[in-house]
């Protein structure tokens, strides 16, 4: 199968048919979930779609700039109000504590039930344990995977609430990236546990350069919503793939997935900037992600 053919072939399967299928079950089942449940059922029934080059690799790389975007323009309407002006559907602000509190909870109950039942029950199971780590780590490494929320999905879900439940989705989205962002960090500490002869890893100056650079998109962000609320709409496209793709480097050059990087990378754009953009021209690329 050539690339183009792979390709199509990618649009038709994951695109096509899930939105298909999404109108014909009237919307029940959101579309984020839909390409999912087609993957299963592939793997389930076997199908020998990587034999004939299914996903594509410019399948695989339109899906992966996809899902960034879906994250970035979540991170845009971070700060908007999904009605457009506060209403009594909004949502009070939780505080900073208050959402690290809220995150922890929603993190750390499925954490331990999680790597308490693979401790005690999976991992005397054939094929479970990792010969090269602990129980306790291989414990904490799924136990983790576990709890975290699959954040594209949600994103996703999100999307398709009504506009009276988007507050509290919207609230759902912030808890799910610091739950996101704890497990990278928590599979990177779990590694360097595993590895008992290697020193803590050392960063050096591209470890550096990505904190300076987020604090720069933060601080950038902030300065343009006081001084330059207005700028002109050229200068604000242009702007949003240098957020985008900076943010999402900077994430990734730390040891994080991309996703992280690119849903604050819009976060920190200006709440005033991102009104002026479309995002309904994004739809279509969200389904392909």
């Amino acid at each position: 199968m050539n690339d183009l053919t792979a390709v199509l072939a990618d649009i038709g399967i994951f695109v096509c048919v899930p939105w298909m299928l999404w109108r014909l079950l009237g919307r029940i089942i959101p579309i984020a979930v839909i390409p999912i449940l087609i993957g299963i059922m592939a793997a389930v029934w076997h199908l020998p779609l990587q034999k004939i080059g299914i996903p594509s690799f410019y399948g695989d790389t339109i899906g992966w700039i996809a899902v960034l975007v879906l994250a970035f323009t979540a991170g845009m309407e971070m700060w908007q109000h999904p009605e457009g002006e506060p209403s009594a559907n909004t949502l009070p602000k939780p505080g900073l504590l208050r959402l690290l509190g809220g995150a922890a909870i929603a993190l750390g109950g499925p954490f331990l039930i999680g790597s308490l039942l693979v401790y005690f029950f999976f991992l005397p199971l054939p094929g479970w344990h990792a010969p090269s780590v602990t129980p306790f780590i291989a414990a904490a490494s799924i136990g983790l995977c576990i709890a975290v929320s699959a954040l594209p999905v949600l994103i996703g879900i999100v999307r398709e609430l009504p506009v009276a439940d988007k507050p509290i989705g919207q609230l759902a989205l912030k808890l799910a990236v610091i739950d996101d962002a704890t497990l990278w960090i928590g599979l990177a500490v779990l590694q360097i546990a595993a590895e008992r002869q290697a020193a803590m890893h050392s960063w050096g100056v591209r470890e550096a350069g990505a904190v300076i650079l987020l604090i720069l998109l933060a601080a950038g962000g902030s300065l343009a919503s006081r001084h330059f609320r207005n700028p002109p709409r050229f200068l604000v496209w242009a702007v949003v793939p240098l957020y985008l793709s900076l943010g999402s480097w900077a994430s990734m050059t730390l040891g994080l997935h991309e996703l992280i990087g690119a849903y604050f990378a819009g976060a920190f754009m200006p709440p005033s900037w991102v009104r002026r953009l479309p995002f309904e021209l994004s739809r279509p690329l969200h389904s392909y992600g």
